[in-house]
């Protein structure tokens, strides 16, 4: 059975948005955007970028075949996109920091983010969350 792959999406950083299809809006954030390196199903689906390939399909979850697509999407080797704010990335780090190094406290004031953002993606890639 294929197992779901997810691609972190981190604010700040140079992969933050999830993409669409140039001649739309973003699509709600109830929407399931996968991406994938053959084509696969959903509510609409368009080539892109490469990310883990370029074909792309957008799953709404009121679409009446919306669980067949994603299920469909995950055995094609497709993976979730998943965006993740900046204030749940600093407040893992605030979180983890504080936990691992309870005695060298951090200006949180004066942290480069992008060092917090990378920290976080290799903390989740390790625990095999996902990937960049």
């Amino acid at each position: 059975m294929a197992e779901l792959r997810r691609v972190f999406l981190i604010e700040g950083t140079s992969r933050e948005k999830i993409p669409h299809p140039p001649a739309r809006d973003p699509f709600p954030a109830n929407w399931r955007v996968f991406n994938a390196a053959r084509p696969i199903p959903g509510t609409e689906t368009w080539t892109g970028d490469f990310l883990h390939g370029i074909f792309y399909a957008a799953i709404d979850p009121q679409d009446p075949d919306a669980d067949m697509w994603e299920k469909r999407c995950i055995e094609l080797d497709g993976h979730l996109l998943v965006p993740i704010p900046r204030d749940e990335v600093m407040r893992w780090a605030r979180a983890f920091y504080a936990e691992q190094y309870p005695n060298h406290p951090i200006d949180w004031d004066n942290v480069d983010y992008r060092d917090v953002a990378t920290s976080w993606l290799n903390y989740h890639k390790n625990l095999g969350d996902g990937h960049a």
